[in-house]
């Protein structure tokens, strides 16, 4: 039984018939309902704006180095951060220079010596071939560019490099772990067998991901840093990829849907709500803009193995399912909770509309922004208490760790078995992100015997305000934090 207090708002259905009672104008006085305008700055290529933007563009504080001088000159650290200072600047540039043009070919030009100052000649040579794609090669430029091409071939000779378009190829799925079931633990993880530390316990492809930092260093799609090979969209300046193939493979799950709306998403939205708006996107795509299909899909309840993490091979409506199927503790939440849910759901159905009756060629009525509001309803309650955050360093953005200790989150993952990790803020289970693949992998950070209860650090002080528990975990319950009965998700 639902603790809501209210039946009204039992079904998310009936919830958002309830929340369309209201006028736009009361709902967007409160800030719930963002006015359905496309942000023409998201997909706002020009060339001016691009070249101020490589001459002015604030970066962060990390990566600006106490000025030098003949006394104390740039150490290894301030010259790291001098050339992520100009990288963060050259892609920003690259992302939103007019495409096809001789000002985006000068600038993958200006990369490709940047690549092989660093020694990495075969993405040097990649460059070289995205500014000859443009067709605009400066003339005065070609003899350089042959020569610096044949440079970093002879040099590139007996190097192992993957090439870049075929770069992701992730591992299989792997896991130590199988679920069991409680009534005071819900849904779990135990070890299968006994573990030894840094063991691997479990691989896992997200179903999702969202880059929350990094946007001109990281891929958005795997993940991955690669600062000198990031290609942009060709539509919208938010997104750059590390190949044509994570390119395609984003363009094909999510971003044809939400290209036009990223401005206003990531400028009115929390992360939460933008990782759950990709979620509901990217079932959208699944079942072609169907929505009496996608309400099918999403009704479906039974014959999902959690003990099976997810692969990159695996079936993507059997994957939605199990993401689908993930709690929510919609039972502990507040009325005026829901109805907030239900009001950013509204919101983000009208944006959306639009793009899904361009590509489907669907009508975007009440009928189909109803629809989706349902399912967004949903999958915000999904991302609000199952996603997980990855962290990197905070002085080395190369470097991805899994402590909280001089770090930062730079972007957030929904797993399927992965969502089934308990909370301890003493865990025995690290997570992080594997950079040669995208997949996040959960190693044990002490010995854990068969059949223990394995746990992961959610990063959350105060539990009860996301997750609706409260931790009791021995470090809590001795500080007289924790309260039984919400100890886990």
């Amino acid at each position: 039984m639902e603790r809501s207090g209210d039946s009204l708002y039992n079904s998310n259905k009936s919830l958002v018939k309830h929340v369309h009672k209201f006028s736009p104008q009361a709902l967007a006085s409160y800030g719930l309902i963002t006015p359905t305008v496309h942000v023409l700055f998201c997909r706002f290529k020009n060339n001016v704006w691009a070249r101020y933007l490589y001459d002015h563009l604030d970066v962060e504080d990390w990566a600006s180095p106490a000025p030098s001088t003949a006394e104390d000159p740039l150490n290894l650290d301030d010259r790291f951060r001098l050339m992520v200072r100009q990288l963060v600047r050259l892609n920003s540039k690259i992302a939103y220079t007019e495409t096809g043009t001789e000002q985006l070919a000068e600038a993958f030009i200006e990369r490709a010596l940047l690549s092989y100052t660093f020694g990495e000649d075969w993405i040097a040579m990649f460059n070289l071939q995205l500014a000859v794609s443009m067709n605009y090669t400066p003339v005065a430029l070609v003899n350089d560019m042959v020569s610096l091409y044949k440079k970093a071939y002879d040099r590139a000779i007996g190097k192992f490099y993957p090439p870049i378009e075929n770069r992701v190829n992730p591992p299989s799925c792997y896991s130590e772990a199988y679920m069991a079931e409680s009534p005071s633990n819900g849904r779990h993880l135990l070890a299968r067998r006994t573990l030894s530390r840094g063991e691997l316990v479990t691989r896992e492809w997200p179903f999702v991901r969202l880059l929350t930092a990094d946007n001109y260093l990281r891929c958005d799609y795997c993940l991955a840093y690669q600062p000198l090979a990031l290609i942009p969209c060709s539509a919208c300046s938010r997104v750059l990829y590390c190949s044509l193939t994570c390119n395609m493979r984003a363009f094909e799950e999510y971003h044809a849907l939400e290209c036009a709306s990223l401005g206003i998403l990531r400028s009115h939205y929390t992360i939460l709500e933008q990782l759950g708006t990709r979620l509901t996107v990217r079932a959208i795509r699944l079942c072609s803009g169907r929505m009496d299909q996608l309400r099918e899909l999403s009704e479906s309840r039974g014959g999902y193995n959690y003990n099976v993490p997810l692969g990159f091979q695996s079936d993507p409506r059997m994957a939605y399912g199990m993401i689908n199927n993930l709690t929510t503790h919609r039972d502990r939440m507040r009325g005026r909770e829901l109805f907030r849910d239900a009001a950013k759901a509204i919101g983000l159905a009208k944006l959306l509309g639009p793009e899904i009756e361009r590509i489907y060629r669907t009508k975007n009525d009440m009928k189909l922004q109803n629809t989706v509001a349902e399912h967004l309803v949903h999958h915000l309650q999904i991302a609000r208490i199952n996603t997980l955050y990855l962290w990197r360093s905070a002085d080395h953005p190369e470097l991805v760790t899994n402590s909280r200790i001089n770090s930062k989150p730079f972007a957030a993952v929904l797993l399927a078995n992965g969502s089934l990790f308990n909370h301890s803020c003493v865990p025995n289970v690290h997570y992080t992100l594997e950079p040669s693949s995208g997949a996040v992998l959960f190693t044990a950070s002490t010995d854990i015997h068969q059949g223990s209860n394995l746990c992961i650090n959610y990063g959350a002080y105060f539990p009860w305000a996301r997750y609706r528990f409260n931790c009791t975990c021995p470090k809590c319950v001795a500080k007289g934090l924790g309260v039984a009965g919400y100890n886990t998700l």
